[in-house]
């Protein structure tokens, strides 16, 4: 893999990934909040809306970092096999 793909495939994932947290948070904001504006009286709401959005989130990134440590065990195994043979 040259350079030029490496960034290239660096770069898709951080847009994909912005593009899906703010999916994300439009979705519940619009569950949570429907079509109502931002006001004095709807705050808590909107509050909830938010921590349910970084709950979410946060949640997702868990599972990321979870995924990519087993991956990167499963790699190291496989490199300690191919120096053992």
């Amino acid at each position: 893999m040259t350079l030029a793909n490496g960034t290239a495939r660096s770069e898709t994932m951080r847009w994909t990934g912005q593009m899906s947290s703010q999916a994300i948070a439009l979705l519940v904001s619009a569950l949570h909040l429907g079509a109502s504006q931002i006001e004095p009286q709807i705050y808590s709401q909107f509050l909830m809306a938010i921590k349910m959005v970084f709950m979410t989130l946060a949640a997702l990134c868990v599972r990321g970092i979870l995924l990519a440590g087993q991956r990167k065990n499963e790699a190291a195994g496989e490199w300690t096999q191919r120096l053992k043979s």
